[in-house]
């Protein structure tokens, strides 16, 4: 039987996991209904206003604008859309759009993995990805969750593809800006870390991408940063850019739940309207915030300084001692997905919005049941206490009814197991977080480039939700699919093909030289892990200024030489002994090895003498004995240790040594060749020593 051509196999992946995919968006979408969380009243009410000045002027008035001013324009567009249909259609449409966007994310990362990294794991991860109920649950709801991950995932391959072409193209250049684009009018800093992981790229890609790549991307992150703001703009003649407005006040409450009197003393001198104490109650609230920024504006205060102040004094709260950096290391964690790790501890002091670690870890699990709509059967009473009582308080009253009369008549009432027919929801998030982290991390050691730009979303969402700092489950959901991603990719270059690698590029290549203290001259293609390999085109041995070029004299610990000083002349070995010696540390090490001049074999010695047979042999230039390399090296200044040799009776000599100070596979113990228990090939091998 003949091998399955590689075309063919492909195709067979592709159409499984399409398969595998859109039917369990399908079934996801069928099973879980109309899911829903408070802050959907939000997006349905500047969903409302977006293409009308005076809609929005109400949105943003004194309330808004410090509450709201965070929120991108996507979502609402998307809600804006579903309202082009009638009630009971719009939120199947809602639904239909951010599932379409994912089933199709997932296919197009897993099915070019697979052309690159091939494996039954693609399958598998997109699989678990497309069955895990904390990812598919938000695909029904108006949340900016679904689509940033989606378009995160989208970005995400689109660099990977980018990175992997041989010529990038135009098209897909183009698609990857526009995706930057998109990413940020859902949450500003996602498309921030597109960017980012976009200029790893360029710098990787160097000789396939010019200045005009670089000139296009800086533009399209400033349009995407300063689009809406200045359409809001245009709309009701007040500019202002994303931020936490007097909402950063209430993340700081949550971290610093025992404020010492210095903190209430300097707070009052930061300006705080009132008792500063009422910040640290169980019931600060962010209407409460709200309203001390709605008196600063009433004092005439403007809204770039309300929001400067807040900030202020969310720094001055959560860093009041050392250990506020611990809590923003833990909400980041937290926000990253590992919750469980995040608060790990015991105790009953308060640690986090007023609960201890026990506590907080237990409402995190909670809270994650709940984004998973595991937590119960019926959600119809959570949604008329957000939507329909007179308590609601978030969103527009006219906004919340509207919502909820598109909502309720698709309200799921299904047993829990159907959502969840894997129970991958029972495993705690921390499990698919660290799986993911670890394939990141598994992807650097063996393609860096590959592994930071997977790296750099969880990296820099870490480092956005340590700011704030904040902790919620709901921010590492566009991280979900990223990490199932990590961990196929990290078995492929593992399990897979081995030829994955992307050419690393020159600033890397010097970078790397610089640093390295074990370096192999005249590699010829062979590498060893913890050494860097050079070869004439970069480190020519009978140059010192090529040595000078990367390294400082006395510098460098060991130099390792195969069968390389037999293709240069006896005079141009004195001088590549002497540059060797000068780059060398005090009691650095030189390991050379050469065909041994002094082989008892005759066969041995036609094949590698000057002009002999074996391959290579035609450019030899001499052959050593140990007498005329020590010669040859004490002249330069060395001390010579022989570590295997042949002397003129014909006897063999061997002294133990590591592979760790050089890896020779032309020797006694590494040849094939020698593997029956004769001495076939040996080479004569020496530690050359500088003096300390």
């Amino acid at each position: 039987m003949t091998a399955e051509p590689a075309a063919t196999s492909q195709r067979r992946h592709l159409l499984w996991l399409a398969v595998i995919v859109v039917a369990a968006h399908a079934f996801a979408f069928r099973t879980f209904g109309a899911t829903f969380w408070v802050d959907s009243a939000i997006y349905v009410g500047l969903g409302d206003c977006l293409f009308s000045p005076e809609k929005m002027g109400a949105f943003y008035d004194a309330t808004g604008t410090m509450m709201y001013s965070h929120i991108g324009p996507g979502e609402p567009a998307l809600w804006a859309f579903a309202q082009l249909f009638p009630v009971k259609a719009q939120w199947p449409v809602l639904a239909l759009v951010q599932h379409a966007l994912a089933a199709g994310a997932t296919i197009f990362a897993f099915g070019n993995l697979q052309r690159i990294l091939p494996g039954i794991w693609n399958l598998g991860a997109a699989a678990l990805l497309s069955l895990h109920p904390f990812y598919q649950s938000l695909h029904n709801g108006l949340l900016t969750e679904s689509a940033s991950g989606s378009l995160l995932l989208i970005g995400t391959t689109l660099l990977f593809r980018l990175l992997y072409s041989a010529k990038p193209s135009r098209r897909g250049w183009a698609a990857l800006l526009t995706v930057i684009f998109l990413a940020a009018q859902f949450r500003a800093y996602l498309g921030i870390l597109l960017a980012g992981a976009t200029v790893l790229v360029l710098l990787w890609r160097e000789e396939a991408f010019r200045w005009h790549s670089w000139l296009a991307l800086f533009a399209v992150s400033f349009a995407a940063s300063v689009a809406f703001p200045a359409y809001r703009w245009a709309c009701i003649g007040r500019y202002f850019n994303s931020g936490g407005g007097t909402n950063m006040l209430v993340c700081a409450s949550w971290a610093n739940p025992r404020p010492t009197p210095a903190l209430l003393e300097k707070l009052t001198a930061m300006g705080w309207p009132g008792d500063p104490s009422a910040i640290f109650a169980e019931d600060f609230s962010y209407e409460k915030a709200r309203d001390a920024g709605a008196i600063w504006q009433q004092q005439g205060v403007p809204f770039s300084e309300v929001a400067r102040r807040m900030t202020a004094m969310n720094r001055a709260i959560v860093f009041e001692r050392p250990s506020g950096f611990l809590l923003a290391f833990r909400c980041a964690l937290a926000s990253s997905g590992m919750p469980s790790l995040a608060f790990a501890g015991s105790g009953e002091e308060p640690s986090y919005t007023h609960l201890s670690l026990p506590a907080v870890r237990k409402h995190e699990r909670t809270y994650y049941l709940w984004q998973s709509w595991l937590e119960k059967r019926s959600y119809r009473p959570d949604g008329h206490a957000f939507f329909v009582s007179e308590n609601a308080s978030v969103g527009l009253p006219a906004a919340r009814r509207e919502l909820w009369s598109a909502l309720e008549p698709h309200l799921s009432n299904k047993s829990v197991h159907w959502r969840d027919p894997l129970r991958l929801g029972k495993l705690p998030l921390d499990l698919w977080a660290a799986l993911g982290w670890l394939g990141a991390a598994l992807c650097i050691v063996r393609l860096p480039v590959l592994g930071l730009m997977l790296g750099t979303p969880i990296a820099g969402n870490f480092l956005v939700m340590g700011a704030i700092p904040i902790s919620n489950n709901r921010y590492s959901y566009p991280l979900v699919s990223i990490w199932f991603l990590a961990c196929a990719a990290a078995w492929g270059l593992y399990l897979g093909r081995k030829n994955a690698a992307v050419p690393t590029p020159q600033w890397l290549q010097r970078w790397r030289r610089r640093r390295a203290k074990k370096i192999v001259l005249g590699a010829g293609g062979t590498n060893f892990d913890g050494w860097y390999a050079t070869d004439r085109e970069t480190l020519d041995v009978l140059k010192r200024e090529d040595f000078l070029s990367h390294w400082k004299p006395s510098s460098r610990a060991i130099f390792l030489a195969e069968h390389v000083w037999e293709h240069i002349t006896p005079a141009d070995a004195a001088i590549a002994a002497r540059n060797a010696f000068e780059f060398l540390r005090p009691g650095g090490r030189f390991r050379l090895a050469v065909p041994d001049g002094l082989h008892p074999d005759p066969a041995y010695i036609e094949y590698v003498r000057p002009g002999g047979t074996g391959a290579g042999a035609d450019d030899h230039k001499i052959l050593y004995t140990y007498r005329t390399m020590t010669e040859s090296l004490e002249q330069a200044g060395f001390k010579v240790v022989l570590l295997e040799y042949w002397d003129e009776r014909g006897k063999f000599h061997f002294s133990e040594w590591s592979k760790k100070d050089g890896f020779i596979e032309r020797s006694k113990r590494y040849d094939p060749r020698n593997q029956d228990g004769s001495l076939s090939y040996t080479s004569l091998i020496v530690d050359a020593i500088k003096p300390r």
